[in-house]
């Protein structure tokens, strides 16, 4: 029976291939019969159905006007009259409400194929039809020969059976009288048809031992899974992680979705000017759990010598378990309600404990788990002795897979691969801006302008608040000489990104590198305000400053070097940071000890630094330490540093500057 606190929303759910609604007997008798008999021939094998009577189709009470001892009496006459062979259900009446609502249960008969008036009825999705002669068939035969898992296992003991599991199990599952009655667990799984008694002697279930056995791979050792991680779209892709499971078979579906959902990524994505964020899931957890469950239940265990195998791809996750649909069944009978049940012992339990959907709704829910998160839709396949469902990634993930992997052979120069992958990124998700800024970029570094500037346009007409693809086109358009382009460009990244500090620093270094100081410096002070804890901008407006030839400005730079060597937590930048002091220390009148310390930290953070070891030998060498200047000027070269010819520095009447 269902608990009052489960009925509710167990109504609220809707008709479907467990359950079915009337409003009352009075003009429904025909209708009632058919659905009771149809339960009870179970052709789905779900373990029989609920008829409720006092519930509209929406599944809300009706205040039927039936009275409930006049109720009884009338179902019993159609169970027993017009029902052969007849049945007794269990009636009982609740109350939402203050209206009356009666339940009819009815399980599996044991001596179906039952008839109401002569013909043979069973349940379709939420429909009751009559049966073929090949279905009337089917439900007789599977009377007569049980499934594999309801065969004893020869070899097998009371010992190979886990006691503290199916103790919980009978717990979670059974009222507490049970044990009242007989607390021998060996008599208990005989009388539920767990084990069975052979002369002298108790053999438990094939079932049994997979679902509650001490070490179910001593009887079954392929049943187990293989579950595999490959970095890549294929077989042929590195495995980066393998792992066998064993154990009985809750642990198995339980194990193996903690493997996969190791692998699994969600991420909060905020849309093009929009505040709102979407969760994504990477692949849904429910429908990941069902697809394992499902391998699990309707695999074929006496195919020996063949796991289930699990891969996870870049893209997918594949699930294939031994066995194919079986039933007739199609891959286009999936999720309409059509069922075959191989395994009856194990589907049942497993029911039971919540692992799998109790009214043959699993596939279809497994596609709306899917169309609901966003993923395309899962896919199935069926060979000659497999059957393998499919889950695609949700599109954002498996195009941000590619794009990882599209950085990573750019980084590695192999243009022709991360094109490649650049692309199937984009086929996966066309408003991936990474991946068009990404390709953008690298397009731009081998000279294909006109595709890189495309590229560009169509990251910023995607997301115009996005600071990347603007900073990718004013660079493409300063490196080809469009210097005014190049200011418009980021004149307009500025209204659309307003106080972005990195296109402030950008414009600013654009600036200085054509010699507009005064330009630059208002831009550096600009992208400090945005951003005071930068020291990239400090570091780069130090740079700037500290090569002026006037003394105010220059020890400006100073003083700017100074806060970006506090902020810094680079050691290169550092390293940077102490050489452009140690070059400036001379003019600025700091001695000699000075600007050797200055020197010597820079070294100490990178001490392959050619040009560093070649200035500093220089100062060395005018400052009479010939030994040790060489030692470094070696160094340079060693290092492949080549000082440039140098050249008439501007005088300062030609340079505009602040």
């Amino acid at each position: 029976m269902i608990d009052y606190i489960e009925l509710r929303s167990f109504l609220q759910q809707g008709e479907d291939v467990y359950k079915e609604f009337k409003p009352k007997i009075t003009g429904h008798t025909e209708e009632i019969g058919r659905a009771i008999c149809a339960f009870a021939n179970d052709f789905n094998w779900i373990g029989g159905g609920f008829l409720f009577v006092g519930v509209n189709n929406d599944g809300l009470p009706c205040n039927t006007v039936e009275n409930y001892d006049e109720f009884q009496r009338r179902i019993a006459d159609i169970c027993r009259d017009s029902i052969s062979p007849p049945l007794t259900p269990v009636i009982k009446r609740h109350s939402i409400d203050e209206k009356p609502v009666y339940e009819i249960k009815i399980v599996r008969s044991m001596d179906r194929p039952h008839r109401y008036k002569g013909a043979c009825y069973i349940r379709v999705t939420s429909t009751t039809r009559r049966a073929t002669l090949d279905e009337e068939n089917q439900i007789r035969d599977s009377c007569l020969i049980p499934s594999f898992d309801h065969q004893p296992v020869e070899k097998s003991s009371p010992s190979d059976l886990d006691f503290k599991k199916f103790r919980d199990f009978l717990r979670d599952t059974r009222p507490q009288e049970i044990f009242d009655i007989d607390d021998d667990l060996i008599n208990i799984a005989k009388n539920l048809d767990f084990a069975s008694a052979y002369g002298d002697r108790i053999l438990l279930k094939t079932g049994t031992i997979l679902l509650f056995g001490s070490n179910p791979n001593k009887f079954f050792p392929h049943s187990k899974i293989q579950a595999i991680k490959f970095n890549g779209l294929s077989l042929s892709s590195p495995i980066a992680s393998k792992q066998i499971i064993e154990g009985t078979l809750p642990e198995l579906i339980i194990r193996t979705r903690q493997f996969i959902e190791s692998y699994v990524a969600t991420a909060g994505v905020f849309l093009p000017d929009q505040y709102d964020r979407i969760d994504y899931n990477e692949y849904p957890y429910w429908a990941i759990r069902e697809a394992i469950a499902n391998a699990v239940v309707h695999r074929e265990y006496q195919q020996y010598g063949r796991e289930i195998d699990i891969r996870i791809f870049d893209d997918r996750i594949e699930i294939i378990s031994p066995g194919t649909l079986g039933g007739g069944l199609t891959v286009e009978d999936l999720g309409t309600g059509k069922r075959y049940i191989r395994n009856h012992l194990i589907a049942d339990a497993l029911r039971e404990l919540k692992f799998i959907e109790k009214a043959g709704t699993g596939i279809y829910r497994l596609r709306e788990e899917m169309i609901r998160n966003g993923s395309p839709e899962p896919v199935f396949k069926v060979d000659s002795n497999t059957f393998t469902v499919i889950l695609p990634a949700h599109p954002y993930y498996s195009s941000q897979r590619f794009l990882e992997e599209a950085n990573q052979e750019k980084g590695r120069a192999n243009y022709s691969a991360a094109r490649e992958l650049y692309q199937e990124s984009l086929n996966k998700n066309p408003k991936n801006y990474y991946a068009l800024v990404g390709l953008g970029d690298m397009e731009r570094d081998l000279g294909n302008q006109e595709i890189a500037r495309e590229l560009y346009k169509k990251a910023i007409d995607l997301d115009p608040s996005n600071p990347q693809a603007w900073l990718s086109y004013c660079i493409l358009e300063e490196k080809r000489g469009n210097i005014e382009w190049a200011r418009n460009m980021y004149r307009e990244a500025s209204k659309k990104v307003p106080k972005n500090s990195v296109i402030s620093r950008s414009w600013a270094i654009l600036e200085w590198r054509n010699r507009q100081y005064k330009e630059a410096d208002r831009l550096f002070e600009q992208a400090i305000r945005g951003d005071p804890s930068d020291p990239i901008t400090w570091y780069k407006r130090g740079q700037m400053n500290i090569n002026s030839k006037i003394e105010r400005i220059k020890r400006q730079g100073e003083e700017q070097l100074k806060k970006a060597l506090s902020l810094a937590q680079n050691e290169y930048v550092e390293s940077d940071i102490y050489f452009l002091l140690a070059r400036a220390m001379p003019s600025l009148k700091y001695s000699a000890e000075e600007v050797k310390d200055a020197y010597e930290k820079s070294l100490s953070l990178n001490p392959y630094r050619g040009a560093t070891h070649y200035f500093y030998g220089l100062f060395l060498k005018n400052i009479g330490e010939n030994e040790k200047a060489e030692d470094h000027l070696n160094k340079a070269k060693r290092f492949g540093f080549i000082p440039r010819k140098r050249h008439k520095p501007l005088s300062s009447t030609n340079r505009k500057h602040n």
